[in-house]
């Protein structure tokens, strides 16, 4: 495949995108170069190319041969995209930007996927929680603790937003959060926050349990459990749970019986791990970006402490 210099006098030649190995690792690169258009203009390419590539066929089989054809650029061009048209000032930017592109890249991927099924078959569990009356405060130590709702209802895992179960009342082993968990809050008073999924990344050391307000959905070996937390938080999936929701006196809850109706594309398991990585190095690079957010955030509140405190003086 010939080499695509992504310089900008040459970013018209939509044909030859670039190829690189999917494990390479994505550099960070910090400059204060400000490439906004760019960025836009790779955002363009990269949808162009995978309109191509990843039309929906009449047939499910043309369809997945057709997403493998696609796998060239979709799955390695995105790490020189990332790596070379996000490095924009001021980072906030550059997180907005990145949200974008994932949403776009992966709905064109999802796009050449073009069979349907219902969500139940691919499940070979529901759990339900339990919520005791606890202390209003994240355990520590050797303590439980019960996931709150807005543990989940970010699309992030938060365990540190959880309660202190008493030592008294004991835990429900059977109700324990585990790495890899795939979550969806159950119930809200906000509609738009009811069928939220988040998978578990990282309990920083704490035992937790589900609460009666969230859900542990349990796949069967067929499917991902990463691909079914990126398919279930797609746009066309959350409009399926808008539309059968139900509830009184301001709470909304989604049953499970709504909760396995739900229709979402089930690929072979190597169509959904492409899908996954490519995930992956969006979040990646958004991680970063929100890092260094965070630190300048810091710094700028550090200087300006020092202005106003008179420790730093600025010529005039």
């Amino acid at each position: 495949m010939p080499r695509f210099d992504l310089a900008p006098h040459s970013v018209s030649r939509r044909q030859d995108l670039p190829s690189f190995e999917l494990e390479t690792a994505c550099r960070t690169q910090d400059s204060s170069r400000t490439i906004c258009s760019r960025t836009s203009v790779l955002a363009k390419l990269a949808a162009s190319r995978l309109d191509r590539t990843t039309r929906p066929s009449a047939s499910a089989t043309c369809a997945n041969s057709r997403y493998r054809r696609s796998r060239s650029w979709s799955s390695s061009g995105l790490r020189r995209f990332l790596t070379r048209s996000t490095t924009i000032s001021p980072p906030q930017h550059a997180s907005s930007k990145l949200a974008l592109a994932r949403r776009a890249v992966l709905e064109r991927l999802f796009a050449s996927l073009a069979s349907e099924a219902v969500l139940g078959e691919s499940l070979s569990g529901i759990d339900a929680g339990w919520s005791p009356l606890c202390e209003e405060r994240p355990p520590h130590g050797n303590e439980w603790g019960v996931l709150k709702v807005s543990a989940v209802t970010s699309g992030r895992f938060r365990p540190n937003e959880s309660k202190t179960v008493p030592r008294f009342l004991g835990v429900r082993r059977e109700l324990v959060v585990h790495k890899g968990d795939v979550l969806m809050s159950r119930a809200n008073g906000v509609a738009s926050l009811v069928g939220v999924v988040c998978q578990v990344r990282d309990l920083e050391g704490r035992q937790l349990t589900i609460s009666d307000k969230t859900l542990r959905l349990r796949p069967n070996p067929s499917l991902d459990s990463s691909y079914l937390t990126i398919a279930l938080s797609r746009d066309a999936v959350r409009s399926q749970v808008g539309g059968v929701l139900n509830g009184s006196t301001g709470q909304n809850n989604i049953s499970q019986r709504e909760i396995r109706r739900l229709r979402l594309a089930v690929p072979e398991r190597d169509v959904q791990s492409h899908i996954v990585n490519a995930a992956r190095l969006f979040d990646t690079r958004l991680q970063a970006e929100t890092q260094r957010a965070t630190a300048l955030g810091a710094l700028r509140s550090g200087l300006v402490d020092h202005l106003l405190a008179g420790h730093l003086r600025v010529p005039m």
